[in-house]
């Protein structure tokens, strides 16, 4: 094989590392300010009861399977708060102040079976 052509070869294998690297920082990132908040286990589980949040937490890490924000202040939510969670199968909202629930907070949730 010509060395210019290694070189190149090479050169695919480094880009694809270095883009391979960014989406898996990027997705770590992702989760990161929900994990400051609420305690997030690597079984799909986020554990944000009883921290008197006002407001669901953004963002959701797209793998999270059941979200527990039980025993909040949680007054409203807002369209598209939980949208493209196709991983999420419960949500527990018990023992908030939820006044207002705008149409499309639940959308494209095809796995939510506990609410």
């Amino acid at each position: 094989m010509p060395e210019y052509m290694f070189r190149h070869i090479l050169s695919y294998k480094q880009t694809f590392v270095l883009i391979l690297y960014t989406i898996l920082v990027l997705e770590v990132h992702a989760g990161a300010d929900i994990c400051t908040k609420c305690s997030c286990k690597s079984n799909g589980n986020v554990d944000c009861g009883s921290r008197q949040l006002t407001s669901v937490p953004q963002p959701i890490p797209p793998t999270v399977e059941n979200l527990n924000l039980r025993q909040n202040q949680i007054k409203t939510l807002p369209q598209g708060v939980f949208q493209n969670h196709p991983s999420l199968q419960k949500i527990d909202l018990r023992n908030n102040q939820i006044t207002t629930m705008s149409h499309g907070a639940f959308e494209n949730l095809p796995n939510l079976k506990s609410l």
